[in-house]
This record gives C-alpha cells, structure tokens and sequence, in this order.
C-alpha cells in the first residue's frame, strides 16, 4: 500500500481537468518522489553531462526500473534525459563522453531510455542564471540573441516533450 500526501491524491483526482502537469523532483527516491512517480505518466531525466551526473543518472534509472518492476508506478514512460549546462558552442569532449557512458550502461542493463537530440540540450548561459532570481528564468529573460537561443530551445524542448 502506497500513501500518497494530500497533494499527490488531489492531482490523481484532478488530473482529467488538466493537459500537463509538470512535477519537479529531485533525482533520489523519496517518498515524495515516488508518490510524484505515482502521479506520472512520463518522465525527462535532465542532467548536466559529467561523470559524477552520468552515473547517477544510471542509478536513478535502475531505481526507476525496480518501481516499475514492482508494480509501483507501471504506467510510467521514459521521454528521454536531456542534457543541461552543456558548453555554449559545441558539446565539449568531456560531455561526449558523459552521453557514451550514459548510452552505453543504460544499453548494456536493457533500460529503454535514451538522450534526446544535441538540439533539445539546455546550453549555459549566464543570462539564464542571472534571471532565475526573478522568478521562472524562461518567462523573464529578454530579447538578446543568447536569452532569444536559450526561449528557441526551451520552447523546442517543450513542443518535443508534449508530442510524447
């Protein structure tokens, strides 16, 4: 038997009323967490792509998969894990290889989840860090060509998300 919090129960009983819901978890299993899981159709496993990141992805996604397996959130979908803070210009080698080890375990343990496109990666930026003080960086950032990039692809990882 799961207990849900009262917040995890009045989203199961409204969520007909609503197209999205986007739930923001930290990447361990709490129980929080898996009560959101409990909640959840889908999930996008953001992470900044080093080493250290790479491999707790690989660890939440064995997590992920032991709910599934037992039954605790079967209904539960991968969308992909998309990369953030990756270097501006180009993905750096460093980074390349962070996606390899990620591809290459989640392969290797049978886990279907796989990275999303280079395109839908969050760049860093410091116009973006600099506006998350005001609120949700996306919504308050200006016009310049760096904050008009980071909108384009946080608005294309969001028309990807929804088609999932």
């Amino acid at each position: 038997m799961i207990c849900l919090s009262r917040e995890a129960c009045w989203l199961l009983t409204k969520k007909e009323k609503f197209d999205i819901v986007i739930i923001d978890c930290p990447p361990r299993v709490t129980t929080g967490v898996i009560q959101a899981l409990c909640a959840a159709t889908h999930i996008i496993i953001p992470t900044i792509l080093d080493r250290p990141s790479a491999e707790a992805v690989v660890s939440f996604c064995d997590e992920l998969e032991t709910l599934k397996k037992n039954d605790i959130c079967p209904k539960l979908t991968y969308v992909g894990i998309v990369g953030t803070m990756v270097s501006p210009n180009a993905i750096s080698p460093a980074e390349r290889g962070a996606k390899d080890v990620i591809r290459t375990v989640l392969k290797d343990k049978g886990i279907s989840i796989g990275l999303l496109d280079d395109e839908h990666f969050v760049r860093k930026s410091t116009a973006f860090t600099n506006n998350a003080d005001e609120g949700i960086a996306y919504l308050v950032m200006g016009n310049a060509r760096r904050q008009t990039e980071i909108k384009e692809t946080v608005g294309s990882l969001a028309e990807y998300v929804a088609s999932q």
